[in-house]
């Protein structure tokens, strides 16, 4: 049975967002994919339309149980080559491969990035036959695609074999974080090294684990002559002020002031006071990090599928989050709500940027819990870097464009099911869908009004606003953890203050009010 979903993603034709302006409906429609049974959190090629899949799990969220958690029989234990315009399938087992390659494809939460044919692998965490125990593997492998797709189409294990390159080097042991290529360089940024059997209640509890947070990001260039691999020009920065987090969306993003293609970090997770998203929004270019100043993201934090929208006559570039796992929910009034236990939802939104700055808007509802751990897998010849720029869409009235596919995931059966433990809550999604730009909208997506913001002016002091705090006191914590602050907030014309006889040391804090919210500030 197909299911349709239509939302209004509007092309702002002007800054103020003010009165009606023409749009485009983004609509989503399900299909079914012979023997293709899911996959969440894998790696993603694309060659002549068709899309190669690697790594991930098979099975929906990972439950709480120690003894439960990431087991290899939940693993992605096979290749996949799925074509969805004619909504065909193949696989290739896994165990067909290398050895030395085996445990690193049945990993989650890979780094990777398609370089012409060729889609290098990067990290992963899983159970690694060799240390007998859980971990995230130190090794980078190339596969050459369009090769290893017709291995698959083939059941060619020989050929798969043929297709494949793999190096142990222990500067690719991350996990959950994302890479990307520009301008000739590949981008690797944020993401963990996870060392031991996963386990919620923290290191020292059971047999314990280690974790360390990459804080920052590499850059390098690959230099590939088909037999042996170069990685040249390795660079390690380190920022844990801006880059502490992991399972995000580092996304390609076009800024609307000056037109140059960069990369943008959204939210993820987690914030080191407490166990809930980051907000904020970090841009990312050959000159280093930049804070996106006022500009929050408070809806579909985690990764998920998305792609970019780029109106290049109004400067304006619009990300919009299929689904996924988000801390604020919009209820049906308008407003939002906080849930701290950061639970599924079914929201699709947009962050819209112009040169006057970022907003963030709700676009309506999946019909399920879908989208996180999924890929947005682009069809449209237009679309470079998984963006589409308005001026390659068709004008007539009524048009309608098939612009990629969302492919895989997590389907749940509710919001937060975590802490319920249960087997069969939720599992990988089997079905794909297809993304639509209709040109038959009109009106204005719902902004999401509530945003608070806290940054440092040029004096130094810190300034809060967006709703109405003056009820609220404040904990502000440093980069350490230490509380610096705790008490009301003063209100002045331009929103809130803190106490100025405060002395801020450059670094990052965390703010947390009473609500539950938290907000970053960077000085």
């Amino acid at each position: 049975m197909k299911r349709t979903l239509f939302l209004l993603l509007a092309l702002l034709g002007m800054p103020s967002l003010r009165g009606q302006i023409s749009g485009w409906n983004v609509r989503l429609e399900e299909k079914t994919l012979s023997a293709w049974s899911g996959a969440q959190s894998f790696s993603a090629a694309a060659w002549n339309n068709q899309m190669l899949v690697v790594g991930g799990r098979s099975a929906g969220l990972h439950i709480r149980h120690p003894f439960a958690a990431f087991l290899v029989s939940e693993a992605n234990a096979s290749l996949h080559v799925i074509d969805p315009a004619n909504l065909s399938h193949w696989a290739l087992p896994v165990d067909s491969l290398p050895i030395a390659v085996q445990d690193q494809f049945l990993s989650t939460n890979m780094q990777s990035v398609q370089l012409d044919s060729m889609l290098y692998l990067m990290g992963g965490y899983g159970y690694m036959n060799s240390l007998a125990m859980h971990s995230t593997h130190g090794r980078i492998t190339a596969i050459h695609v369009p090769q290893m797709i017709a291995a698959i189409q083939q059941g060619n294990g020989a050929a798969a074999r043929a297709a494949i390159r793999t190096w142990a080097d222990p500067r690719f042991a991350w996990t959950g974080g994302v890479a990307r290529e520009l301008n000739g360089q590949v981008f690797l940024a944020g993401g963990q090294f996870f060392h031991g059997s996963y386990n919620p209640m923290g290191p020292n509890h059971g047999p314990g684990f280690s974790q360390n947070y990459h804080d920052g990001y590499v850059h390098f260039s690959l230099v590939d002559d088909g037999d042996s691999l170069a990685v040249m020009n390795f660079t390690s920065v380190t920022d844990s002020a801006l880059m502490h987090r992991r399972d995000y969306n580092m996304t390609h993003t076009v800024d609307p002031s000056t037109g140059a293609l960069r990369l943008t970090a959204f939210s993820g997770v987690f914030q080191p006071g407490a166990n809930l998203p980051w907000h904020d929004i970090v841009d990312l270019s050959p000159a280093g990090l930049s804070l996106r100043i006022g500009a929050s993201q408070l809806l579909n934090q985690y990764h998920s599928a998305h792609f970019g929208l780029w109106d290049s006559v109004n400067s304006t570039f619009s990300t919009v989050f299929l689904g996924g796992i988000g801390e604020y929910l919009v209820q049906s009034d308008g407003n939002l709500i906080q849930d701290p236990n950061v639970p599924f939802t079914k929201h699709i939104s947009a962050i819209v940027e112009t040169p006057n700055g970022s907003s963030e808007y709700y676009l309506g509802d999946m019909p399920d819990f879908l989208g996180a751990g999924a890929e947005f897998f682009p069809i449209h010849s237009a679309m470079q870097h998984g963006i589409i720029s308005t001026a390659e869409l068709p004008t007539l009235p009524n048009a309608t464009v098939l612009i990629g596919y969302m492919v895989g995931g997590i389907r749940s059966t509710g919001p937060n099911i975590f802490f319920s433990n249960g087997s069969n809550l939720s599992t990988s999604n089997d079905k794909i869908y297809e993304v639509w730009l209709d040109a038959s909208g009109i009106g204005v997506p719902s902004e999401v009004l509530v945003q608070n913001w806290a940054q440092f002016d040029q004096a130094g002091q810190l300034r809060l606003g967006g709703g109405d705090l003056s009820a609220s006191d404040v904990c502000a914590y440093d980069s350490s953890g230490r509380i610096v602050y705790h008490g009301p907030l003063w209100a002045n014309v331009e929103g809130y203050t803190l106490p100025e006889s405060l002395a801020w040391e450059p670094g990052a804090y965390i703010l947390r009010f009473d609500s539950g919210e938290s907000l970053r500030a960077v000085k």
